[in-house]
């Protein structure tokens, strides 16, 4: 329990506090939304560049495939951030079923993943979305780049497998992972 809280503390802190805390100094709430703080509770509050060090890392992971499910109707946003001549690929790519030609459902891996198109790398669909956030490696990305590749994917996991199914717990043990 008290280790869920200092969790909970961790997320919820403003950044500012955190700094403040990991200078030493003391630290009162600013915020009427934050619990009342008590000296047990930041004790093991660490400081923020460690924090931001352990912060989820977005990392694809195998037998998932939940980005191949291309069905225009269910991916409006994805088209309208294409190009015309990358939205011809993207339709050509979409099979009877909504998934991708190139996508191998019974091994659920791509057949054609070392040479997919540009808009089917996440690196690069970051540069779609969000220009300003998109390194060309993920090796170079900040927090906030890994946080929108993160809720990408668990959208998608979520609207293929379920929430709380297998593919969706791999995916969390894998971001996880240092």
């Amino acid at each position: 329990m008290a280790a869920q809280r200092r969790k909970s503390l961790i997320t919820s802190l403003r950044p500012q506090l955190l700094l403040t805390h990991a200078r030493g100094a003391t630290v009162t709430p600013r915020y009427s939304a934050l619990p009342k703080l008590t000296a047990a509770m930041l004790k093991p509050v660490i400081p923020l560049q460690q924090a931001m060090a352990q912060a989820p890392q977005w990392q694809c992971i195998t037998g998932c495939g939940a980005c191949c499910r291309l069905d225009p109707e269910l991916r409006q946003d994805a088209l309208a951030a294409l190009s015309p001549p990358q939205r011809q690929t993207y339709l050509g790519m979409v099979g009877p079923d909504g998934w991708c030609i190139h996508y191998d459902t019974g091994g659920r891996r791509c057949r054609i993943y070392e040479e997919r198109p540009d808009f089917c790398r996440v690196a690069n669909l970051l540069g779609l979305f969000a220009p300003e956030l998109a390194p060309a490696e993920p090796a170079q990305w900040n927090a906030t780049a890994h946080g929108l590749a993160i809720a990408c994917c668990r959208q998608q996991i979520r609207s293929e497998y379920g929430g709380r199914g297998r593919v969706m717990r791999r995916f969390e043990r894998a971001i996880r992972q240092p």
